[in-house]
């Protein structure tokens, strides 16, 4: 068995899912596929908490409330795209057929991979 830190454990737990997400994006699944790039970032946060903090992270979905747990400034368009990001998981989980019309469409997912992937790397790097 190899032997990984809680840090390292996060950060791949992040990555995976946003490969998860690529995968769900090309097999239609865009609902899921949004609900997964929330984990990602929500995976990444937590990494960074544990490396900055050494202690356990919240158990908590909400991306701003974990990003105000590190030293890590957010501008107001980052600060409304984890508002939204934190909404895909709560709508996903719940369904809410009129966000599923609305809301998880290809060309969403697509958008949304962009800022997971923008999250992963500042968080992770």
């Amino acid at each position: 068995m190899i032997d990984i830190t809680p840090e390292e454990q996060w950060s791949i737990g992040a990555q995976k899912a946003l490969e998860a997400a690529k995968h769900l994006l090309d097999s239609g699944d865009y609902e899921l596929a949004l609900f997964t790039c929330h984990l990602a970032v929500e995976k990444a946060f937590k990494a960074k908490i544990v490396s900055e903090k050494q202690i356990a992270p919240p158990r908590s979905h909400n991306l701003r409330q974990l990003a105000e747990k590190i030293e890590f400034s957010l501008s107001e368009e980052e600060k409304l795209q984890l508002r939204e990001l934190s909404s895909f998981a709560e709508f996903a989980r719940y369904g809410d057929e009129t966000w599923v019309t609305a809301e998880a469409t290809k060309e969403n997912v697509k958008e949304w991979l962009t800022v997971a992937t923008k999250f992963l790397s500042m968080l992770l790097s």
